[in-house]
């Protein structure tokens, strides 16, 4: 293992019993921090949390990825399939299709709860926007962006 952390730090890490997710977001951070700045791994940390995160305490939002899209487009429901190309998420509807029907698609509710999408003719719509306006989506398990709808 690779990082400039003391060896007992370390060793604290990756005792049984602790979870290794801890250790991966410590390493994460320090080597974010060695690359680029302390700043910048505050903010990557920030953006992995409100991604990653479970429930509302998960991270600060504004540290994710962000596309912005036109409210009627949700009024009249908006395509899944369209929903996860014009954001960019996927570079292709026919990927984003695929995407749906292989259950690799998921849309945050109200309460911010992703929820699998696997029909590509589901259209969603303004319920489940959050009181700011916002809207989670991801593709796989590891690709998030965040809608602001306005």
């Amino acid at each position: 293992m690779f990082t400039f952390l003391p060896e007992e730090e370390c060793r604290i890490l990756c005792a049984d019993g602790k979870n290794p997710n801890e250790a991966k977001e410590r390493l994460a951070w320090e080597v974010t921090a060695l690359i680029h700045s302390k700043d910048e791994a505050d903010k990557a940390l920030a953006g992995a949390k409100a991604a990653f995160g479970s429930g509302s305490g998960g991270g600060d939002k504004s540290s994710m990825p962000q596309a912005q899209a036109a409210r009627s487009r949700f009024e009249a429901g908006y395509n899944v399939v369209d929903l996860f190309c014009d954001t960019g998420l996927v570079p292709t509807k026919s990927e984003a299709r695929r995407l749906v029907q292989q259950g690799g698609a998921f849309v945050s509710d109200k309460s911010g709860e992703l929820v699998n999408i696997g029909d590509p003719a589901v259209m969603i719509g303004s319920d489940r926007l959050n009181s700011d306006g916002e809207l989670i989506i991801r593709a796989g398990k590891k690709r998030y962006l965040l809608i602001l709808v306005k």
